[in-house]
C-alpha cells in the first residue's frame, strides 16, 4: 500500500462530537492505507491535535518516538490531567500512547482516544512484514476486518466497494440502519443499485475519471430499501482490498438541509 498524502486537510467541524466523528473518518480512511510506522505516528498525532489542539500528545514505540504538544514549562500543573493508554494488538506490545491537558477526559474523548490506541496497533501491525513463528505459521497480518470495528461504530454509513465490479465489500451497522438493507443484501449489490435508475449513467460517466486518493464527492441521490430517497454527502478514500482496488466511503445524510444536487459519485 501507498503512503497516504499527509497534506490532506482534516474536515472542520461545529461540535466536539462531530468533530471527533470526522477526525476518527479521516484517520481511519489515512491508516487503512499507509504501510509507513513513522508516517503512522505523524498521522495519529495530527488527529489527536486536529480533536484538540491544547493536547500535548507523546507516542512512544521501539522504532519511533513523536512528541506533539505546547512546550511545557517544567511545571507539572500545565497539564494536571493525564490519559495513558497500551499501544496493543492481540498479545503484541508496541509502546504507549499518553495524552495530557488542563482540562479532564470526558468519557466520550476517552473513548475516543481508546478507539484512536487501538487504530494505531492494527495500523502498525499492518505496517509488518509478518514474520512466520516458530512452527511455520505466519503471523496475524490485519486486514479491513481488523480495522471494522471502529468502522462499525461510525454513526455516518460507511462501505467500501470494489472499484473494477462496483459491489459492496463491507458496511457498516450505520448503513445498514439508514438504508433498510440487511448486509447480505448488500453485499450482493452494486454502488448502482442504490442509485435511482436516471441516475446511473451519469454514475458511471463519473467513474471513468480519474481519481484522487481523497475525495469530497458532493451530494448525489441514493434509494433506501422501501423505495424512498435521501440526498447524502459522499466522501470517499482509495484503498486495497485483498490487492484489489477499493474505496471507502462515508456517506451524511443531508436531506433535511435542502441543499442544491451536485453530480458526484460514491
Amino acid at each position: 500500500m501507498d503512503t497516504p498524502a499527509e497534506n490532506q486537510d482534516i474536515p472542520p467541524s461545529a461540535s466536539d462530537s462531530a468533530r471527533r466523528n470526522e477526525v476518527m473518518q479521516w484517520l481511519l480512511a489515512q491508516l487503512v492505507a499507509c504501510d509507513d510506522p513513522a508516517a503512522i505516528v505523524r498521522l495519529t498525532t495530527q488527529a489527536c491535535t486536529r480533536i484538540d489542539p491544547s493536547l500535548h500528545v507523546e507516542i512512544n514505540l521501539a522504532s519511533h518516538a513523536q512528541v506533539v504538544g505546547p512546550a511545557t514549562d517544567g511545571r507539572s500543573g500545565l497539564y494536571r490531567h493525564r490519559l495513558s493508554l497500551p499501544i496493543q494488538f492481540g498479545a503484541h506490545v508496541f509502546g504507549s500512547f499518553d495524552l495530557a491537558g488542563a482540562a479532564a477526559f470526558d468519557p466520550a474523548e476517552t473513548a475516543c482516544m481508546q478507539a484512536i490506541a487501538h487504530l494505531l496497533a492494527i495500523a502498525l501491525m499492518n505496517a509488518q512484514p509478518g514474520p512466520a513463528d516458530p512452527h511455520g505459521a505466519l503471523q496475524h497480518r490485519p486486514n479491513l476486518e481488523d480495522f471494522q470495528y471502529l468502522f462499525e461504530h461510525n454513526p455516518h454509513p460507511m462501505w467500501a466497494y470494489d472499484l473494477e465490479t462496483l459491489r459492496f465489500l463491507v458496511v457498516n451497522d450505520a448503513a445498514v440502519h439508514k438504508y433498510g438493507y440487511t448486509r447480505d443484501e448488500f453485499l450482493r449489490m452494486t454502488i448502482a443499485d442504490i442509485r435511482p435508475t436516471e441516475d446511473v449513467p451519469r454514475l458511471l460517466s463519473h467513474l471513468t475519471f480519474l481519481r484522487n486518493d481523497l475525495r469530497q464527492s458532493g451530494v448525489w441521490r441514493h434509494r433506501l430499501q422501501d423505495g424512498s430517497m435521501i440526498e447524502v454527502e459522499i466522501a470517499s478514500h482509495m484503498i486495497e482490498v485483498d490487492g484489489r482496488k477499493a474505496a471507502l466511503v462515508v456517506a451524511q445524510d443531508v436531506t433535511a438541509a435542502g441543499g442544491p444536487r451536485r453530480n458526484c459519485l460514491s
